[in-house]
């Protein structure tokens, strides 16, 4: 079996220890030529990109998480920051067209058109696609992002049901591969995993999520650090 972690990352010291459950608030406003200002983004629908980002953004810089266990208000740096880094986790859009892709036009395992259109399904999306570059991040000590497809719908709007959390170790052997996850809507629980089993063929697989809830496919997502300097300052009393 092989095992790897990144050095000194556990949720409960590492992760942010609030949870991904935020009061009804506009997270986007755009001027139109400086006329109009158009509100967009409910935070109450979840900031778990941001949320995965910015445990990134401190764990790179060396920053501890604050200790605050109430999510940031709603016109504070830290909550805008959070917010920047949710659009940032998007990744100009390729991000939820990955989303959907997995979501609505992708088969559990190979079909007849699947192979005809050379486009894998769930199985080998995760195992020869998104597994390969998992390992790649966490070998080089490196926290992963990763998106969690929780469903199988063509409607595009329930994109917002999926999920995104950071990926820190791996245990892998023959036929079995297990993820250790922080889950900004599990803060502080050092026991979140994604579970994957092969099936004698590899062209099937089993995927479950330690907590119960729903998983239906896994893709990692591009990620780049930044300094994240609201969060270097404690707050004022």
């Amino acid at each position: 079996m092989a095992v790897a972690r990144v050095p000194n990352f556990l949720p409960s010291t590492r992760g942010l220890h609030f949870a991904n459950a935020f009061p009804h608030q506009q997270t986007v406003r755009l001027q139109l030529a400086g006329l109009l200002e158009v509100n967009f983004g409910d935070a109450a629908d979840g900031l778990c990109g941001g949320m995965a980002f910015t445990t990134g953004d401190l764990f790179e810089a060396g920053v501890e998480p604050p200790p605050e266990r109430d999510v940031p208000v709603a016109g504070t740096p830290r909550f805008q920051y959070l917010v920047d880094r949710q659009i940032d986790s998007f990744d100009f859009g390729r991000v939820p067209l990955r989303f959907y892709d997995l979501m609505a036009l992708r088969p559990p395992g190979p079909t007849w058109w699947s192979r005809l259109l050379g486009r894998r399904g769930h199985a080998g999306v995760m195992v020869r696609d998104e597994w390969p570059r998992i390992r790649a991040d966490i070998d080089a000590g490196r926290l992963s992002m990763v998106g969690l497809v929780r469903i199988t719908s063509r409607d595009p709007r329930r994109l917002g049901e999926n999920h995104q959390v950071v990926c820190y170790g791996y245990a892998v052997d023959s036929g079995r591969l297990v993820l250790a996850i922080y889950d900004p809507n599990h803060p502080d629980d050092d026991t979140i995993e994604i579970r994957l089993t092969l099936d004698e063929s590899a062209t099937t697989a089993h995927v479950e999520y330690s907590s119960g809830e729903p998983l239906v496919c896994f893709f990692w997502a591009p990620y780049s650090p930044r300094d994240p300097v609201p969060w270097r300052q404690s707050l004022s009393p």
